[in-house]
């Protein structure tokens, strides 16, 4: 079988890092802002026109909402990561990935492991720092580091990639 394109994957704890607030659904971070914001001007209002105490109380209540999403982020890394160690017994999971006609091929060499996914599963392409995320309608995502896509431009995988989702 011919493949297309080939890359690398990484999932361990950095990689995770480094993609967490794309981990989470995507309303979350927009709806904790709004809710900081409006707690904040909330804050600013009691400030000027009513009491102090209760512009205190909202400004408690947007510090609160910040720390329970940071938090989230953290928890939704440390929920990955217990799945690594669970299903593949190591913190640093590495496998190869060939982009076929119709399904991205994915085998992990420690424990030859192999797996093919359809492109009509993945639902997004997330670029990072070093890494692109797929991912996919199940949330088994799939992390690509940039360097091993050096044979191709990243705009000509990322638009092949996206033909691919769409036609599927």
């Amino acid at each position: 079988m011919e493949y297309l394109i080939e890359a690398v994957g990484v999932s361990n704890k950095e990689t995770l890092m480094e993609t967490r607030k794309y981990l989470l659904p995507g309303y979350v971070r927009p709806l904790t802002t709004v809710v900081c914001i409006v707690f904040l001007c909330q804050a600013i209002y009691e400030l000027i026109h009513a009491s102090p105490f209760m512009s205190f109380f909202f400004l408690f209540l947007a510090i609160i909402v910040n720390i329970i999403y940071r938090y989230s982020l953290i928890s939704v890394v440390n929920r990955h990561m217990q799945i690594i160690k669970g299903y593949m017994h190591t913190e640093d999971m590495i496998y190869q990935l060939r982009f076929g006609e119709d399904h991205l091929y994915l085998s992990i060499s420690t424990t030859s492991k192999s797996t093919q996914i359809p492109y009509s599963n993945f639902t997004e392409i997330i670029e990072s720092k070093n890494l692109y995320l797929l991912k996919t309608r199940s949330g088994n995502h799939v992390f690509i580091t940039k360097d091993s896509l050096k044979n191709i431009l990243a705009d000509d995988w990322k638009n092949f990639l996206r033909k691919k989702m769409h036609y599927c």
